[in-house]
């Protein structure tokens, strides 16, 4: 819009601006110069830069909008009646001007937009998604169970965002540190617990909800001091919304069934995006599929579409606009992704007797017999000697030399075939 906007004045600039425009055809072309020049090299830098992911897109961009343009003006020129030959050494300077100006003002204004306005641009979401940033190789090596979680429920946002059109990348991202706060306390959450006794067992269940409930809170202050955005820091609470903890509520509630469910419950908000409503239903899909023990494609159906229905009966997407189509789309979806992430796997047969028998007898090279000294330059790498366990050393390859009979003895024993 903007650009057409200043394709619009710099037409208004050449017609009415006293001592700018011109008389006749001349004006006219003067005008159409102006506009399209305007016009068609904006609108070919934002198709290139429109969801650029590098910084090195948006110099691309410059040199799509330069070409643009020049197409648009060397057009023109073809039409001028008063175009001299001249004309063409002091247009081409000028596209190389709009080129260095161009690339010059955009990654100047990228740097002011990404820094002091808050814009979350996708160059930034691809930084934040390398899994070498900070606080994942955190999560890698003191909650490693988290982690493998968080790239299991990005992976099935992503494909349900790219599926009804949400914003894939912002969901994948969102979906990696949406848990970081579990940093604090790692074995008190079971994906990193082992087989180590639960720490929950001394506790009350409003003690354990409390740490539980802990993973919110120090997660966006753990994501503020990280300096990430706040469209990320918005997955931290929306994933879980106003949520009780069921699993201590429930607790609780068997020795005492006047407890207050709402000291159970997370403190939201609720969702307030399509993007954080999905990481909500995969985090929880993801979590109830790995607890099951039957993982059948007609299991996870029934686990996914449970989850979905809580979350509806319960009125955690009223703030958001996921529709029930949406919902229908993105259970399809992540059945798919859990069924083949959990797919059967053929049981192999026991080793036989004579497999065992001939286990670490056999060299890892075998050794060739023993061949008249050659020359370094006309050594021959035999056939199979490429396929050695052990790479081989460098050898240099000659013509084939001429085929002798001891040549198809095999290289391993008959038994051994």
């Amino acid at each position: 819009v903007v650009s057409l906007l200043l394709a619009g004045i710099a037409g208004f600039v050449s017609v009415y601006l006293p001592g700018v425009g011109a008389a006749g055809d001349v004006a006219q072309i003067e005008t159409a110069r102006l506009m399209l020049a305007v016009a068609v090299g904006s609108m070919a830098g934002l198709l290139t830069a429109g969801r650029a992911e590098t910084l090195q897109r948006y110099a691309l961009a410059s040199l799509w909008a330069t070409a643009a343009a020049a197409i648009a003006l060397v057009a023109l020129l073809l039409l001028d009646p008063d175009a001299r030959r001249q004309d063409v050494p002091w247009l081409a300077g000028m596209l190389a001007a709009n080129a260095a100006g161009t690339l010059a003002l955009s990654m100047a204004l990228f740097q002011l937009a990404r820094r002091r306005l808050g814009v979350v641009t996708r160059v930034d979401l691809m930084e934040l998604a390398q899994l070498n940033h900070p606080l994942l190789r955190r999560l890698q090596d003191e909650a490693p169970g988290t982690f493998q979680h968080s790239i299991l429920v990005g992976n099935l946002a992503e494909r349900a965002a790219d599926r009804i059109g949400a914003n894939a990348l912002l969901v994948r991202v969102g979906a990696y540190y949406h848990d970081i706060g579990k940093l604090i306390a790692p074995p008190f959450f079971v994906e990193n617990l082992g087989e180590e006794a639960s720490p929950h067992d001394n506790l009350d269940p409003l003690q354990s909800t409390r740490v539980i409930h802990q993973h919110v809170t120090a997660g966006i202050d753990l994501a503020r001091r990280e300096h990430l955005p706040e469209t990320l820091i918005r997955f931290i609470p929306e994933h879980h919304g106003t949520r009780v903890a069921a699993f201590f509520y429930r607790r609780a509630a068997e020795a005492n069934p006047d407890v207050d469910v709402n000291t159970f419950r997370y403190p939201g908000p609720r969702p307030q995006s399509r993007e954080t409503a999905l990481v909500m239903l995969a985090d929880a899909s993801e979590a109830a599929v790995r607890a099951s023990t039957d993982r059948s494609a007609e299991r996870i159906r029934t686990i996914v579409e449970d989850v979905i229905r809580e979350r509806i009966e319960e009125g955690e997407f009223d703030e958001c606009d996921l529709t029930l189509r949406d919902l229908r789309t993105v259970a399809d979806s992540f059945v798919g992704t859990l069924s083949a992430v959990y797919h059967p796997r053929v049981e192999y047969p026991e080793p036989s007797r004579r497999e065992l028998a001939t286990r670490g007898t056999r060299p890892l090279r075998p050794s060739p017999a023993p061949r008249p000294a050659t020359p370094r330059s006309s050594v021959i790498v035999q056939p199979g000697e490429e396929d050695d366990l052990i790479s081989p050393p460098l050898r240099r390859r000659s013509a084939p030399a001429p085929r002798r009979a001891e040549d198809d003895r095999p290289l391993i024993g008959e038994d051994d075939a």
